[in-house]
This record gives C-alpha cells, structure tokens and sequence, in this order.
C-alpha cells in the first residue's frame, strides 16, 4: 500500500532531523555554527550555580547570556512566582494604604520590590502620605499647603527659583532659610504675618 502524501512528509522529515543530529554530533556545532555545550560545561553550571562569576570564568568561550540560558534549561534557577488572580484582587484591595509591613506579611516569600512592581504594571497607586513635620512653623504650614494642593517638593522648588533647597531637605542640616521660604509662601499665593499676644 503506497504512503499517503503527510505520511511521506513526515518521513522525511524525521530522516532531515535525525541526519542533522548526526551532523551536529559529528562537528561539534549547532546549526547557527556555534559549539555544542560538552557534559564537563554542563556539569560546572550544575556545580557552581549560583555563582555566575565562578562559571564564566571555568566557561571562557561562553557568553554570560548563554551561561544564564544554559542554567535555566537545566532547571538550576529559582521558578517565578507567578501572581495569581487571588493574589492580583487581595493586593488591589490593600496596597493604597497598607504598610510595607502589612503587604509583606500578606504576601509571603515576595520581596518589597517585587510587589511594588506587580502593582505598577497593573496600574496601582499607594495613598500619598503628608510631608513629615520638620519643627519650623513656617515651612510645616508651607508643606501641608502644598500636600493640600498636590504640589512636590521640585514643584515647590520651581516656585519659588530656590534651586533644589526643598528637594534636598537642607533644613535637616539645621539651615532654615527664611528668605526662601518666605519666597516660596508668597509664589503660592500666601502672606507671612506675626501674630501676637
């Protein structure tokens, strides 16, 4: 009974790919000429993973992409920790206003990096909390306006042409500069008046 035309072609096929294998075992190469991994390559990934530095250095001939690859296909990295569904709601429902000590604790084994960046690729936000109190009655009334208001410190900044005064925080190093302050009341809209007693 003569052979269906698929059946041929998968024939044929079978015999490119088991001719290609006997190539590449015969010279040594891929089909992109590059060299075939040898079971000593393999077996010093199996026994300095993971120090990357320390394979690279047995492994000249290898990039550190190939050596990265090579580790993966033979399952020495760690599995991702894929966000499940329930994961994704339970972290939609607290991340605006939980604290870090809170989200870790809801989601244990993940790191504070790793949430912050499943919440930024979905788009979460977390609650802006108020500028902290710095002890000058002037610039603490000045930052709650701007809290109010929506303003940043290099907004503030821009306002009032102070350079990077706010975003530095110079008042920490015990240098409250009235005259900027008073500047950046006046660029918002406000008066500094003494009241007195």
């Amino acid at each position: 009974m003569p052979l269906s035309p698929s059946s041929r072609r998968h024939i044929d096929g079978a015999k490119a790919a088991m001719e290609l294998r006997e190539r590449m075992v015969r010279t040594g190469k891929n089909l992109a000429g590059q060299d075939l991994w040898t079971d000593d390559e393999l077996n010093q990934c199996r026994d300095h993973y993971p120090d990357r530095d320390a394979i690279a250095q047995r492994l000249p001939r290898r990039s550190a992409e190939a050596i990265r690859h090579k580790c993966n296909e033979l399952g020495l990295t760690p599995v991702r920790n894929q966000w499940t569904g329930a994961d994704v709601m339970r972290l939609r429902k607290i991340y605006h206003s939980a604290t870090w000590r809170e989200l870790l604790a809801a989601f244990p084994g993940r790191s504070e990096d790793a949430i912050r960046v499943a919440a930024n690729k979905r788009g979460m936000r977390r609650d802006r909390k108020p500028y902290k109190v710095t002890g000058n009655t002037m610039l603490d009334q000045l930052r709650t306006h701007c809290f109010e208001k929506g303003y940043t410190m290099p907004d503030l900044d821009f306002y009032a042409k102070s350079g990077k005064y706010f975003q530095r925080s110079e008042w920490r190093r015990n240098w409250f500069s009235a005259r900027i302050i008073a500047r950046a009341v006046r660029e918002l809209g406000g008066e500094i008046k003494a009241e007195w007693e």
